[in-house]
């Protein structure tokens, strides 16, 4: 009974043990699955932690990238508004200029038009003016003619004139010697300038110039200034010059013929043909007031001399007394030329 008590405790016992060993093994076995379940939650959250981690990084990253595009795109717009504003701008130059390119090609456009019209009107008075010029050509030819026959006529007549006064000589190169000694003043110097200014008007003079002689001589135009034109565009001009020289001067002084004539044979620039000579008295040295034969004398050479220049002598006043007609004939027939009296 002991035995079987004994035999039944330790049965009992084992069972107890296997039991309590069970137990220990179960309840290692929770614990452990519970440290595992435990470390597995642990992992798991830590895991959880690290994505949410990870997710929070890469939001934050994101973010940042959404930040920093969000701010590109900010200053995109505004390039963009900018650049819609500069080309706002521009559009409006290109219209202003487009306008301004209009109104230009319509300016064009109207000078054209206009410069049709003004060829038109050019053609037109091109033609008149080709008519115009061929009449005014015809006309010229005969105004030309009628001024030929006029030069002619007026040749002929001063020719007619010259002969009719008697003069000699071709007068187209003539010296005009007046004298203006004290004797010639008064009447005989109107008279012989009053003379002078019909003679250059209706003589056939072409060019001549002026000799007044007293105890000194002066010329007109001076020497070196060659003669006046009496046949061209200034003869009135130059005619009109001489004859107011004349009236300004007032006769005085003494007769120095020869210092004329040598002043008139002896300038190389103004050759003449012919001399026409305006005198009251007999020459002298122009201190003396009656005639010196030694003067006479030189002139008469003087005058051969230089033959081949035509002096027409004209005698005023008193030019009918013996000694002043002697002279005055004598120079007029050594130099083939003639005398006359006024």
């Amino acid at each position: 009974m002991i035995d079987r008590f004994l035999f039944r405790n330790r049965s009992e016992s084992s069972q107890i043990g296997w039991i309590c060993m069970t137990d220990m093994l179960l309840y290692t076995v929770i614990v452990m699955t519970a440290l595992a379940i435990v470390s597995i939650s642990e992992m798991k959250i830590s895991a959880e932690n690290d994505g949410i981690d990870s997710k929070d990084r890469k939001s934050r990253e994101l973010q940042q990238q959404v930040a920093t595009q969000a701010a590109d795109l900010d200053k995109a717009n505004r390039k963009l508004a900018e650049k819609e504003l500069e080309l706002d701008r521009l559009n409006h130059q290109i219209a202003s200029l487009e306008r301004r390119m209009e109104a230009y090609l319509e300016t064009v456009r109207s000078s054209e038009r206009a410069k049709e019209d003004n060829d038109q009107s050019l053609r037109q008075v091109r033609q008149e003016l080709r008519e115009e010029k061929d009449r005014l050509s015809l006309a010229n030819l005969e105004l030309e003619k009628l001024r030929n026959e006029a030069a002619y006529a007026e040749s002929d007549r001063k020719k007619i004139n010259r002969e009719l006064i008697g003069l000699k000589g071709e007068l187209k190169r003539t010296a005009i010697l007046i004298d203006a000694s004290g004797s010639m003043a008064g009447q005989r110097w109107i008279d012989a300038v009053n003379v002078m200014e019909i003679w250059l008007e209706q003589l056939p003079m072409s060019e001549a110039f002026l000799v007044v002689f007293n105890h000194a001589c002066a010329e007109l135009p001076q020497k070196g200034q060659g003669f006046f034109d009496l046949s061209g565009r200034e003869s009135k001009a130059n005619r009109k010059r001489m004859i107011d020289y004349l009236r300004g001067i007032t006769p005085v002084g003494g007769t120095f013929t020869r210092g004329a004539l040598e002043l008139t044979y002896m300038d190389p620039d103004r050759p003449v043909d012919t001399i026409i000579l305006f005198t009251d008295g007999a020459p002298n040295t122009g201190l003396e007031a009656t005639i010196v034969p030694a003067e006479a004398e030189a002139i008469y050479r003087l005058v051969e001399a230089n033959s081949g220049v035509v002096i027409n002598a004209i005698g005023v006043g008193n030019y009918f007394e013996k000694d002043l007609s002697e002279f005055l004939m004598k120079i007029a027939q050594i130099s083939k030329g003639t005398f006359l009296g006024r």
